[in-house]
């Protein structure tokens, strides 16, 4: 939509000086002055005339690539800009509008276009933060050369940007299943072990027991063969996220809230690789991602928030309804021992279950007799976890999750894919 042109600051001071002097000279008798004064009116005038009939009317399309990325990245823009007047565009200035957390408003010079011409111009953000944020609309701002007038142009398409948790590169490990059974081995789903030799064996992998080479099956294919001496269990882990606002502490980017949401992101995307799919419960919500696709998890995670409303009951009751999963994964603000009792009942039947648990001093900075209370509830609430066979790691403000990740089961890890 191109608007009519309007006079800036500039033009309106010197329309008001032009007519006050005008009045002047007339009450005064000045004719040298009164010609001057006309002659200064009929600047701003002419400058709104001539932009009247200058200005632009152009047609924008915004590529954003690519519209979901990790924060902390950089996504590029490019504007592509074609004139549709009949006559050649003067120097205009661009302003897509974005979120402030996105950063200055990027403000393009677009030079001269002739009729039917296009050109390209491009910027780019780098997101710092998680969510979702509209990009645009775009304006095109005209003037005339002394700064008299202005006119624009707004275009009202405005593009989705979905900015995710940062994404850590983990190590491949075993989290589920039975005995033999690891995440990047669990797509041999329902395979039995009767029939033919090549039906019932697999290429050899890293950390493979060489017991397990089937030596027939090797000679005919000519590369190392293992036997599948069992069915797997379903490949699905269950990640529970803990969004109760009283059970994580710290403000902002440096709370243990994010650390949670940034490791939910980075377990999902390594399950995913290794061919495991996932299901990300939080109180009120379930999300399933099989193992070729985990994006909306990233979407839920983007702009999930904690809330007052959770319990761990809610969450461990929704659990359940995955009771199937090779394993869970509970990604744990504060626990007390009450807690402790809930979430034991969202366990896999796998009984190889994680938690990943905040440590409330060390988050909150409590000294004295509150900082012996919360550590007396953390201590009793892991210990009762770790009893009933949970693996228990607690995460402070400088715990890096690629070594507590690679700690799940440092036995049997692997290369980093």
């Amino acid at each position: 939509m191109s608007r009519r042109p309007r006079l800036t600051g500039r033009g309106k001071i010197l329309l008001f000086l032009s007519v006050l002097i005008f009045i002047v000279t007339v009450i005064i008798g000045e004719g040298d002055l009164l010609r001057a004064a006309l002659l200064v009116l009929l600047a701003p005038i002419f400058s709104w005339l001539w932009l009247l009939w200058q200005r632009p009317q152009l047609q924008v399309d915004r590529f954003m690539d690519p519209t979901r990325i990790p924060a902390g990245q950089e996504c590029h823009v490019r504007l592509s800009v074609s004139n549709t007047a009949p006559k050649t565009t003067a120097t205009a200035m661009m302003e897509d509008r974005i979120p402030y957390t996105l950063g200055d408003r990027p403000r393009l010079l677009l030079q001269k276009l002739t009729p039917g011409s296009q050109t390209v111009v491009s910027y780019a953000i780098s997101p710092q933060r998680r969510g979702k944020y509209n990009v645009g609309p775009m304006r095109v701002y005209a003037t005339d050369p002394f700064g008299l007038a202005t006119v624009q142009q707004e275009f009202s398409t405005v593009t989705e940007l979905v900015v995710t948790p940062p994404i850590h590169p983990l190590q491949s490990v075993r989290v589920g299943g039975r005995s033999g059974s690891v995440v990047g081995d669990s797509r041999a789903l329902s395979v039995a072990i009767s029939g033919e030799d090549d039906v019932a064996a697999r290429e050899y992998r890293y950390g493979d027991d060489l017991r397990r080479v089937h030596w027939p099956t090797t000679a005919h294919r000519g590369e190392l063969m293992v036997r599948r001496e069992e069915q797997p269990w379903d490949s699905t882990a269950s990640l529970l996220l803990d969004v109760r606002g009283n059970a994580h502490y710290g403000m902002g980017e440096a709370s243990s809230f994010e650390w949670m949401v940034e490791a939910a992101a980075s377990i999902c995307r390594r399950l995913a690789v290794d061919g495991m799919s996932s299901h990300l419960i939080s109180v009120w919500d379930d999300i399933s991602a099989r193992s070729e696709d985990f994006g909306h998890v990233l979407n839920y995670l983007a702009t999930v928030q904690t809330t007052t409303k959770a319990d761990i009951a809610l969450l461990a009751a929704r659990s359940r309804i995955h009771s199937d999963s090779s394993c869970v994964i509970a990604l744990m603000g504060h626990l007390n021992v009450r807690n402790a009792e809930e979430l034991l009942a969202s366990g896999g039947r796998s009984g190889q279950n994680i938690a990943i648990v905040t440590d409330p001093v060390a988050w909150s900075g409590a000294t004295g007799e509150k900082a012996r209370v919360l550590t007396a509830e953390h201590l009793d609430a892991t210990a009762l976890l770790a009893a009933a066979g949970w693996l228990v790691r607690s995460v402070k403000p400088q715990t890096k999750l690629l070594h507590l990740w690679s700690g799940v089961s440092p036995s049997e890890a692997k290369a980093t894919t």
